[in-house]
């Protein structure tokens, strides 16, 4: 190369190795010279609410009577006690019947029942929303791009040009779309100065004009080939999955730019999912105690009296000057043996059986207890009942469903509660093992595992389902005893050498994948 186009390649060269350097201490720098494994035990959960049949009741008895008076009822009189015993028939109280709205109830009722619809729908949307990531990680898409630093342009030995000589250089371009260099003709190795030899290059360019420059001159090209940054790859970084990319036009410019999913991460998901089970929670009480409401109004004979509909001791007793209308104002039971109303999907049927053990969970007083499935109804709930005795998907029927509950508990006869059901045929609790630790190719599902070696080691795995959109069951292949490499950069190869760690940094493992 000449004088003038050697400076210039040499420029271009101390360039690219900057670049270069700057972009491999990007992509693969600073970070640890080994992997890292961690314990499975830090990075896994065993999950039982996933498998759990949820389902809304009341504790009631075969023989008792619950009596719930509206806000705006004003009592006449009591006639009983607590512990009084009662025969069918007894007059238990008074009540003012121009007190008592019936119709108003109704539609609270309605209004009632249809607010807890709506807020099982948003209950549906959420169980059934795709988490967005929680980190998204990104790396450089780089491509090879030859780049032409120079060419120079020499006299062939059959052609003429003004004084030039056969094989002597005329001029130089340097770098695409660069300015030209022109030579003089009288002496091989000097240039022509473009200030005070403009008068010389002119006539050289006037030259130029007129001849064919292919079959004139002998074109040598000096191209470099470099890698550059054309845009930026954007995953989610507990998976590994590619969400989409940035694209860059050829000066930089951006042509296409992704854009960050909408959404809840998995941890506002869960958080969401949990304040709408208390809304639920809320919503379904207010249901029970209108349709309790609503049935001491319908039985209260035109008189104002409610009699008792059973035989047996009144064991609760509110004073008729200061009630809460959300708690039952009397209870009469005629047995001991209490019982637990609520309904269960026809999806659900299958996975429970007469006798399976159900968890009770009074939100009111905070009280929880066991109990046992009792008798589950071969006949759907009718349309009032299965309104406000589930929970869950609308779109299916709901099965009466008894759960017996030993009255030392500490229930109380109409109180509500949620009756939690782990089907004992599907093996209890789940484990999990988070994502970021799993990989998946054409095989299937693998873990770098830790061997008695402590070199990591490609386990195939049987996976499951997914849970919270982090987690993924794992039914065979990892014990919480294992330790487990980050399956990307050094942790993706096997026999290489971990450094037992308690948990990853930022970075995943001293692998520089992700960058937050």
């Amino acid at each position: 190369m000449k004088k003038i186009i050697k400076p210039i390649i040499v420029l271009f060269v101390i360039a690219g190795l900057v670049t270069g350097g700057v972009f491999a201490y990007l992509k693969f720098g600073p970070k640890k010279s080994g992997a890292e494994a961690a314990p499975v035990a830090n990075y896994s959960i065993e999950d039982n609410f996933s498998n759990t049949i949820i389902s809304f009741g009341e504790v009631t008895s075969e023989k008792a009577q619950t009596a719930y008076l509206d806000k705006g009822t004003e009592i006449v009189s009591v006639n009983v006690k607590e512990g009084d015993h009662v025969n069918e028939g007894d007059v238990l109280l008074t009540v003012s019947k121009e007190t008592q709205d019936v119709r108003g109830k109704e539609l609270e009722l309605q209004k009632a029942t249809q607010k807890l619809n709506y807020e099982q729908l948003k209950m549906d949307r959420l169980q059934n929303e795709e988490p967005i990531p929680a980190y998204i990680s990104t790396s450089p898409d780089t491509r090879e791009r030859t780049v032409v630093v120079g060419r120079t342009y020499t006299l062939k030995d059959d052609a003429s040009f003004m004084d030039y000589s056969a094989g002597q250089v005329v001029y130089e371009e340097l770098g695409e779309g660069g300015e030209n260099v022109y030579h003089d003709s009288s002496n091989r190795n000097a240039c022509l100065d473009s200030e005070k030899d403009k008068e010389a290059i002119d006539s050289i360019k006037s030259h130029l004009a007129e001849v064919d420059k292919g079959a004139t001159f002998n074109c040598e090209e000096e191209s470099r080939t470099t890698e550059v940054t054309v845009g930026m790859f954007h995953y989610n970084a507990e998976t590994g999955e590619l969400l989409g990319e940035d694209v860059y036009g050829e000066d930089g410019e951006m042509i296409q730019e992704f854009k960050e999913p909408e959404g809840l991460t998995p941890e506002e998901l869960d958080e969401a999912i949990d304040k709408q089970m208390e809304v639920l929670k809320e919503q379904d009480l207010e249901v029970r105690v209108t349709a309790h409401q609503l049935d001491v109004m319908r039985n209260t004979a035109e008189d104002g009296t409610i009699k008792a509909k059973v035989s047996g001791t009144v064991v609760k007793l509110q004073d008729m000057d200061n009630f809460n209308n959300t708690q039952p104002f009397l209870t009469v039971s005629a047995t001991d043996e209490y019982q637990v109303e609520c309904n269960i999907g026809e999806l659900d049927l299958e996975r429970v059986k007469i006798g399976e053990p159900v968890k009770l969970n009074c939100w009111e007083k905070g009280i929880e207890a066991e109990g046992s499935i009792a008798s589950i109804s071969d006949k759907p709930a009718d349309a009032e009942r299965g309104s406000y005795y589930n929970f869950g998907n609308n779109n299916v029927s709901y099965y009466p469903m008894v759960v017996n509950v030993d009255k030392s508990s500490g229930l109380e006869i109409g109180a509500s509660v949620s009756a939690n059901i782990t089907p004992s045929s599907e093996g209890g609790s789940d484990f999990y093992v988070a994502k970021l630790l799993i990989r998946k190719d054409k095989k299937g599902y693998y873990v770098m595992k830790l061997d008695d070696k402590g070199l990591t080691k490609k386990v195939y795995i049987k996976a499951g389902k997914s849970l919270y959109g982090e987690y993924l069951q794992v039914k065979e292949g990892v014990s919480k005893e294992d330790y487990l490499a980050f399956p990307y950069g050094k942790g993706a190869k096997e026999g290489v050498k971990c450094k037992k760690i308690d948990q990853f940094e930022s970075t995943l493992g001293g692998n520089g994948l992700c960058c937050f």
